[in-house]
């Protein structure tokens, strides 16, 4: 399970750095042409929809509120784990990219953003 959310976030990836730019920080490196990268709403968003995608059959699974309990806070310490790298990466994303994996139903479906057709339409 792991393993497909570090791939997720590697095939999303495109660079990564310490540290928790905010919005106004992000927005003020960017070039014009820059415009259409993913926002840090974009990507805080991201990585929630990823860590659900990727918790979904387990969270499908749990046959207990304890488990339900359980498995929300792995899902939790994943997101806090990651949150400053991913964030980074996502930063250097192409807007279209991040959008098309928000609207991903599946980690499947999260793989093929990663194509230029998809995520330029």
């Amino acid at each position: 399970m792991m393993r497909a959310f570090a791939m997720s976030v590697c095939l999303l990836a495109l660079a990564c750095d310490k540290g928790k730019p905010t919005e106004k920080q992000l927005e003020s490196k960017r070039a014009p042409a820059d415009a259409a990268m993913a926002t840090t709403e974009d990507c805080d968003k991201l990585l929630a929809h990823l860590v659900r995608l990727e918790f979904a059959t387990s969270t499908a699974a749990a046959t207990t509120e304890a488990m339900r309990a359980e498995i929300e806070k792995q899902a939790t310490a994943v997101i806090e784990a990651k949150f400053d790298e991913f964030m980074q990466s996502c930063a250097a994303m192409p807007r279209a990219r991040a959008q098309c994996a928000l609207a991903a139903p599946n980690l499947d479906a999260v793989t093929k953003c990663d194509d230029e057709p998809v995520h330029n339409r």
